[in-house]
């Protein structure tokens, strides 16, 4: 059949839709107008027996054409370039449809080889979504791909033009539940990499305000309560970053922002202890 007939007959079924659609917008144009003008208002019973007829053919070969296209993006298209975590669900929804279109079609075993044929072909590519979600996690980086690549004993390439296709033709599916496994780990070493970036770009844009203090030919600092704030919760969210159990990847980093933002405090205490003593004196 397959590709080629499933989406020319989808589109033939699309435009065919459009055109039932659209003769309904119409009526309904139609009948308020007759409303309008007194006159009778003509019926659309047999169109819209059509239409209602004719959606259950729509969704089987609308879905069919869908999940194909979507397959081979999904398969062949660079994985830099697949959203992996819209792939269930997507499936999820064409596949809700095929099973409802395999009940309507029951008495018409020639359609309903369709929808099951369509149903098969999900059901084979279901086990490969925690395989895609795993290759395609942003977490992976080159530490877990020598990780996994040592344990199963086989060679991925890695890089911009690499589809998924590719990698199950070097066996990545194979060894489906140690890259899982290895994913998870990649997941939460970069939950904690994505920490440790959040609170470095939060102080990007943050400064210590030092102006002239009077005559004196001195300076003096002024903080707003909000940077204060700010440092109070990234000390406390670096030691909780510092109790993962996944912190190994980052443990230096871990502590080496952490021993700036106590740094960081101690400066600020000190210096705005002194700024106190400093002021009192001067008035």
């Amino acid at each position: 059949m397959y590709l080629l007939q499933v989406h020319e007959i989808a589109n033939d079924i699309k435009k065919a839709w459009k055109g039932m659609k659209d003769s309904q917008d119409w009526g309904r144009i139609l009948n308020q107008r007759q409303k309008m003008f007194g006159q009778p208002v003509v019926p659309f019973a047999d169109l819209n027996r059509l239409v209602k007829e004719f959606e259950p053919y729509r969704n089987l070969w609308v879905t069919a054409s869908d999940f194909l296209k979507s397959k081979e993006v999904w398969f062949d298209n660079p994985l830099m370039y697949v959203d992996a975590d819209t792939i269930e669900p997507t499936i999820n929804e064409y596949y809700k449809t095929i099973i409802k279109c395999i009940r309507t079609f029951a008495d018409l075993p020639k359609v309903q080889h369709v929808a099951l044929t369509i149903r098969d072909d999900m059901d084979e590519f279901r086990p490969l979504i925690p395989v895609i979600q795993a290759v395609r996690n942003p977490g992976m980086k080159e530490r877990h791909w020598n990780e996994f690549m040592e344990k199963a004993g086989i060679t991925v390439t890695m890089n911009d033009k690499q589809t998924f296709a590719m990698c199950l033709k070097q066996g990545v599916d194979r060894h489906a539940e140690l890259i899982s496994e290895i994913g998870e780990l990649a997941s939460k070493e970069y939950v904690i990499e994505q920490s440790l970036d959040k609170m470095l770009n939060d102080w990007a844009t943050r400064t210590m305000e030092v102006t002239p203090y009077k005559n004196t030919g001195t300076f003096i600092m002024k903080i707003a309560d909000e940077t204060l704030q700010l440092l109070d919760e990234h000390l406390l969210a670096t030691q909780q970053l510092g109790f993962s159990p996944f912190k190994a990847a980052f443990e230096l980093r871990i502590q080496e922002w952490d021993d700036k933002i106590r740094l960081t405090q101690k400066v600020v205490e000190e210096w705005m202890e002194c700024q106190k003593y400093f002021l009192l004196y001067k008035t």
